[in-house]
């Protein structure tokens, strides 16, 4: 009898200790899970780079950096007399094999000067194409990254003559933790707020979460961030009245 008093008892203690370590896990990881996940960065915009497809120097820029522009606009001019003569040799081409069909005196003659009337058109529209690259205009509305060449300067085939900033996807990344890392998800969405705006909230959504840890970049404060092991977010921002630039501070908050 007196084993069996001593049993009960330690199998309600047991049963107690089991029924508290339950409670403080859950208890635990409720407060876990209600905890914000945060983050700062800089609001950044996919790149378009605007090369140049002729050997000219730059006349005039229309824009600078960190303008903002509209699908269309021109934003450099270069020089086009060389462009110019160019067509206009083409043009007088076409005007002599124009001449020559119509002083053919035999079929044969006349049906090798149409062909030659074919080329010289070829060799207009060509021409009149490459004139038409010494204005440089935007294919997207963004905002002016980078402007490399000055005036004066010279623009070869293949060089970049501008950086654009596409202003519809505009994007922040942040860092999170490990531990942290369950309750990201792509898709979900995020509270984006920049010290321009501080009165003003944007929504934004999670694109992208990197593969593989990394060291906490350079740019964070403290040497002990630094050190630890931490998985870039990216975060997709809506900007529908365009008041956000490449280079804005931003901080997020993760829902």
């Amino acid at each position: 009898m007196k084993k069996k008093l001593f049993v009960i008892p330690l199998i309600l203690l047991i049963i107690t200790g089991v029924a508290y370590g339950g409670w403080y896990v859950y208890r635990v990881s409720i407060a876990s899970t209600n905890e914000k996940i945060e983050g700062s960065g800089t609001i950044e915009a996919d790149e378009l780079n605007i090369g140049s497809q002729v050997a000219a120097e730059v006349l005039e820029l229309k824009f600078k950096e960190g303008d903002k522009v509209k699908r269309g606009d021109t934003l450099i001019v270069l020089d086009n007399r060389v462009l110019k003569d160019q067509v206009a040799v083409a043009q007088a081409g076409v005007d002599v094999a124009n001449a020559a069909v119509d002083a053919a005196d035999t079929d044969a003659k006349k049906k090798a000067a149409e062909a030659q009337v074919d080329q010289a058109k070829a060799s207009l529209a060509i021409a009149q194409i490459q004139q038409g690259y010494a204005v440089i205009t935007s294919p997207v509305d963004g905002t002016v990254i980078s402007l490399p060449l000055s005036v004066g300067e010279m623009a070869n085939p293949g060089s970049t003559l501008a950086v654009i900033g596409k202003s519809s996807e505009l994007n922040l990344t942040i860092y999170v933790g490990e531990k942290e890392l369950g309750r990201v998800r792509v898709g979900q969405k995020a509270k984006v707020k920049v010290d321009a705006y501080s009165d003003k909230e944007f929504v934004g959504k999670i694109t992208e979460i990197a593969s593989e840890a990394e060291f906490t970049p350079q740019n964070v404060q403290t040497k002990e961030q630094r050190s630890n092991l931490v998985f870039g977010v990216t975060i997709r921002v809506d900007d529908p009245k365009g008041l956000l630039k490449p280079g804005m501070p931003a901080d997020a908050t993760l829902e």
